[in-house]
């Protein structure tokens, strides 16, 4: 996914090869990190699947599953990325999204979005 952010996504303030390095660079912070368009209804929208024969990763939002104890640290490294939203998902959402239970397993979820 890195190697996607770093090629292929590059809008408005959203710089995908500084990104990737930022995230290379702090591997420590983060256990998983994908780019999606949020969608309708709980869908994630099939934009980008439509423009990467372009070349293009068309998406607005980042999503950053943190690494436990690590959040406040990720995030301070999140905010240096000039998206227009950062913020932690809730409790419920980041269960959801997941497919977990939230008993005894408190994922963090942070997403970024780009207008």
């Amino acid at each position: 996914m890195l190697s996607l952010i770093e090629n292929h996504v590059a809008f408005n303030e959203c710089d995908g090869a500084a990104i990737a390095r930022a995230l290379r660079e702090n591997r420590d912070l983060w256990r998983g990190v994908v780019m999606l368009n949020e969608g309708y209804e709980g869908f994630s929208s099939l934009i980008c699947l439509r423009d990467i024969e372009r070349d293009f990763w068309n998406t607005s939002s980042m999503f950053i599953l943190a690494e436990s104890g690590k959040e406040s640290e990720l995030l301070a490294l999140a905010q240096t990325f000039k998206a227009d939203e950062v913020d932690f998902l809730d409790r419920e959402t980041t269960s959801r999204a997941l497919g977990v239970s939230s008993a005894g397993y408190d994922p963090k979820v942070l997403r970024l979005w780009w207008d």
